[in-house]
């Protein structure tokens, strides 16, 4: 019998949220409290055209590779891009001013067309007081061609709102209902709510997702609580420590910047992945668990940038006063502690080698052996030795070709990162890495290039290779996320059977009206799989898809 106590639900881990984000603010509110905008959502299309900027060198932000933004750094950044737009091209400035529309607020006076300036469905207040209300429609039709014929569409309405109170508090949420239909197999599919695991026909799916936030500004710090997700790091595809490919869950946040530096913690409050609580499971495993982190980013002179950051999984407690801290060390913390806490360590860096051109990359040592000599000289063969590495480059305008950016990543994940001696502390949420979507004991390598022939149109084609293995070493495998991990043996990066999957797509978008879209994506995939998912080895087959689909935002 499963017993569940008031901590699992989460209209009453809200209330905790709200109550702990007062405390906090009444706790360091020294002073006067200034209005503050929201975040600007992962995903908006600003964020690739801010990384051309980036690329080119025409602003500097320190913090810029820890996401989302606030709509006051974004701010930031459309006022330097504007200070140099004599560098842009012509279809940058159109680019730009369509950005500084959604910002007319903030921005002040601006020089902009009255036709880029961003409409709402709904707006009530004056400048200084203002809320506005937003709807959206999407839908999309996928077809699939492969070893199972697959035929599905997805409509979304979404509902969003954010305001702006001078002097008092800013405040976004997002209401979205989805419904899934079409014809293929039996899925499988995440209780939200409580974690469980459950089959449905995927003939007919509905379900619901809120999410919301609240800003404060004082004279040094935001600090943010509500329901959302982050990326750190300098890659827009994936993060090896904290990915924008984790579900948003309830958090509370905040950002200090001071000295030249910005510093950013959270805790997070988790439920755990499906195979929770389902009887007589070895897995059986509470269900809730919780997620902190810190970050601090360094910014050296106009082409340098560096970070490093740390994370710990916990559960099968309550909170811990250690974690709370944002100013602990998990390391330390957790060596006082247990020792059982799933802790992470990473670094990145970017060089802006030429304008037009920067370099990248990300380490992530996950529970560090660093303080192991032994070990720490063998990170190629000892077991113990869990990483990712990261590398990848991103050119503007490469070989002259106006308009067009390049895009190189390569990403190399060792074996058991991503496992704990604790299965509660496994670092994934709702079935879904808390970093890179890879799996353990894998490498990919993606290569995109994207082009704009006009304002309104952008067509993009890509490729890449990914490779798993799964050794299985006395029927532990180190590609399995859930492996034991106390047998003193070393790794095999990619040794025994390998599954190779390699992928082209290709990409067009229209943007027929003002944030209203029509696009169209192929993607063609060869797979070669191992006996391990019941395949003959050696054996190959295609998985085609065509995607259509229609998105408009009022």
């Amino acid at each position: 019998m499963i017993r569940r106590s008031w901590k699992a639900y989460p209209r009453c881990q809200c209330i905790k949220l709200l109550v702990i984000g007062l405390c906090v603010t009444v706790w360091l509110g020294v002073g006067p409290v200034r209005a503050q905008t929201v975040h600007l959502p992962l995903g908006h299309w600003a964020y690739d055209l801010m990384d051309r900027f980036d690329t080119r060198g025409l602003f500097k932000l320190v913090g810029y590779d820890s996401k989302p933004l606030t709509r006051r750094e974004v701010t930031d950044i459309i006022r330097q891009v504007n200070a140099n737009r004599s560098r842009l091209t012509d279809l940058e400035r159109d680019l730009l001013d369509e950005l500084t529309g959604e910002f007319v607020d903030e921005l002040g006076e601006t020089s902009v067309p009255e036709r880029e300036v961003e409409s709402h469905l709904v707006t009530i207040g004056n400048p200084l007081n203002r809320l506005y209300l937003d709807g959206r429609v999407h839908h999309r039709t996928e077809l699939i061609a492969g070893p199972v014929d697959q035929a599905r569409n997805e409509t979304i309405l979404s509902l969003r709102g954010r305001s702006r109170f001078d002097g008092v508090v800013a405040f976004s949420g997002d209401l979205q209902y989805r419904n899934v239909s079409g014809v293929g197999p039996v899925d499988i599919t995440v209780d939200r709510p409580r974690g469980l695991l459950y089959s449905i026909d995927d003939r007919n799916r509905h379900h619901s997702l809120i999410r919301g936030s609240m800003v404060f500004r004082f004279r040094w710090f935001r600090f943010f609580f509500g329901k959302g997700n982050m990326h750190w790091g300098p890659a827009l595809r994936t993060s090896t420590i904290v990915s924008n490919q984790v579900p948003p869950f309830p958090m509370y946040k905040f950002i200090a910047n001071l000295w030249g530096l910005k510093y950013t913690y959270f805790h997070g409050f988790m439920v755990n992945d499906g195979l929770d609580h389902i009887p007589g499971h070895p897995l059986d495993i509470p269900q809730r668990k919780y997620w902190a982190g810190h970050r601090l980013d360094f910014q050296f002179g106009d082409n340098v940038r560096f970070a490093a950051q740390e994370t710990i999984v916990y559960g099968e407690r309550g909170l811990e006063p250690l974690y709370i801290l944002p100013v602990t060390t998990y390391y330390v913390a957790d060596q006082n502690l247990a020792g059982d806490d799933k802790r992470n360590i990473a670094f990145d860096a970017l060089y802006r080698a030429r304008p037009n051109l920067k370099l990248y990359t990300q380490l992530h040592i996950s529970d560090w052996w660093i303080t192991e000599f032994a070990r720490a000289i063998k990170p190629f063969k000892d077991r113990s030795a869990r990483w990712i590495a990261l590398a990848g480059l991103r050119a503007v305008d490469p070989y002259g070709l106006d308009n067009t950016d390049l895009r190189i990543e390569y990403t190399r994940m060792e074996p058991y990162v991503y496992t704990q001696r604790r299965p509660r502390n496994v670092y994934q949420y709702q079935l879904r890495h808390l970093g890179t979507y890879l799996q353990p004991n894998s490498d990919n390598i993606f290569i995109e290039l994207r082009h704009r022939p006009r304002r309104d149109w952008l067509l993009s084609v890509h490729s890449q290779m990914t490779r798993h293995s799964n050794t299985w070493i006395d029927n532990i495998g180190d590609g399995d996320i859930y492996g034991v991990e106390d047998l003193a043996r070393d790794k095999d990066f990619l040794g025994g059977e390998m599954e190779r999957t390699m992928s082209t797509g290709l990409h067009a978008r229209l943007e027929f009206r003002r944030r209203q879209f029509i696009e169209m994506r192929y993607s063609a995939t060869r797979i070669r799989p191992v006996d391990f998912i019941n395949q003959v080895p050696g054996a190959i087959f295609w998985d085609h898809r065509v995607l259509f689909q229609v998105s408009l935002d009022y």
